[in-house]
């Protein structure tokens, strides 16, 4: 917890855990510095009011209000062939005819296809349009082109990094063409609102949806399929109409607050072979702006990226069934066995309680030598220091022993103040409670 009291009239409670309401102009607000950013004046700055700091890796649950760490590993296949999951190919192709944003399609009937129109023109990007309907009903129109100079929407130099393809594009390493390599994600909608949904697909790319929310419940309904063919069925392909690869496209959707799960195929004619897609939490506006800004980074876009099939590309590979085979999938003790993240995953949820203890101690700026740790009067750790003859040399010594970190360097009246950390993970913490533990800095004889 905080650390902070407040008084309620009988007892000091702390912070975090009070029942306290303010008084604005209007109403009555509670005081949440859970949920709400709160501060209180120290004499010289207005400092955060933190309730529950979490160790390395961890974040807050703010409904149990503990620290948790979602773990995830590749699932170990026990029978059949395998393939690793990559980056997908590279190329000065992908995004070579610019990003599109379309109109908001969530009142189109779905799928929406997306074909090479030959009778508007065989290769040109005009040429390349979207309707409803399964390819037969109404076009969707295009809201916005990404300036040439754009190289996060655009890949008009061109090179093989430029793009949004050539950035989140995956494929599976030995995956054969003319298959359809199929990854599946379970996405959480905190708010109901308009997203922008990007695909594109050398040489064609598919997404469903199965949600207990959008459209009032569907399952494995088909949203958008992007054909590398001149026929809105998607037949016959063909390696001759790129643009489904030659163009990032973006869709304007509402997705109601709940958790979809998404999946999308790519189907490769031939190598290079990659097939990508994102979500960003962004207004058509603010995207146009974007689109529009021949100085944009990725570094700008990142905010705004929500899902993208490039988190799917780890340190060790997830594998993914080849073609044919009929593979088992098992996870370690402790696991447990899904396929939320992309491909078969083992996933380990890990909780701990909230609180880094804020142990003060007054340390002298010299003639210190030693650290000692204590639960109520037994000194269970000991930090022994080097060569200590400032407040500097000891903060630096205390940083380089893992037991603990420091949290802040205050100075008063001369004296120099070391506020220390230790992490809740720590067992010590197990069998002594925060209030139970102090720090003394002292010269050994």
């Amino acid at each position: 917890m905080s650390n902070l009291k407040m008084f309620d009239g009988t007892n000091w409670i702390d912070i975090c855990d009070c029942d306290v309401h303010i008084k604005t102009s209007a109403t009555w607000n509670l005081l949440d510095p859970w949920n709400c950013v709160t501060k209180y004046w120290n004499g010289s700055n207005w400092c955060e009011v933190i309730c529950c700091v979490c160790p390395p890796g961890f974040i807050v649950d703010p409904v149990t209000k503990e620290c948790t760490k979602t773990e995830i590993i590749p699932a170990t296949p026990s029978s059949g062939l395998t393939a690793p999951v990559v980056y997908g190919a590279n190329s000065s192709a992908y995004g070579a005819e610019r990003s599109r944003l379309y109109e908001n399609i969530s009142a189109k009937i779905f799928p929406l296809n997306g074909y090479q129109n030959t009778s508007t023109c065989a290769s040109c990007p005009n040429g390349y349009q979207v309707l409803d309907n399964f390819g037969v009903g109404t076009v969707t129109t295009i809201s916005a082109t990404s300036v040439v100079g754009n190289t996060v929407f655009s890949n008009i130099a061109p090179s093989t990094t430029d793009g949004r393809l050539n950035a989140a594009g995956i494929w599976a390493t030995g995956f054969p063409p003319n298959v359809w390599l199929k990854v599946q994600f379970c996405i959480t909608i905190d708010v109901t609102k308009t997203y922008i949904f990007a695909i594109a697909g050398d040489n064609q790319i598919q997404a469903h949806i199965t949600s207990s929310t959008f459209n009032g419940g569907v399952t494995d309904l088909n949203l958008v399929n992007l054909w590398g063919s001149a026929s809105p069925t998607g037949t016959p392909t063909s390696a001759g109409y790129p643009n489904s690869f030659k163009i990032w496209h973006m869709f304007p959707i509402t997705l109601p607050a709940g958790v979809h799960t998404l999946v999308l195929s790519g189907m490769d004619f031939g190598t290079p072979a990659t097939f990508g897609a994102e979500i960003y939490d962004i207004s058509e506006a603010n995207m146009m702006t974007l689109m529009a800004n021949p100085s944009l980074t990725t570094t700008d876009l990142q905010p705004y990226i929500i899902f993208s099939t490039l988190d799917l590309v780890t340190t060790p590979p997830f594998v993914i069934g080849l073609p044919g085979d009929s593979v088992t999938w098992t996870c370690p003790e402790g696991y447990v066995l899904t396929g939320c993240f992309g491909v078969p995953s083992c996933v380990r949820k890990l909780t701990t309680p909230c609180g880094i203890c804020r142990v003060y101690s007054d340390i002298p700026t010299y003639g210190v030598d030693t650290v000692g740790f204590f639960c109520r009067d037994y000194e269970f750790e000991t930090v022994y220091l080097n060569s200590v003859s400032n407040i500097t040399d000891l903060v630096t010594e205390l940083n380089s022993n893992p037991f603990c970190t420091i949290y802040g360097l205050y100075y008063d009246n001369g004296d120099g103040r070391v506020r220390l950390e230790i992490l809740s993970s720590n067992p010590v913490l197990e069998t002594c409670p925060c209030e139970y533990l102090s720090i003394t800095a002292y010269k050994r004889e």
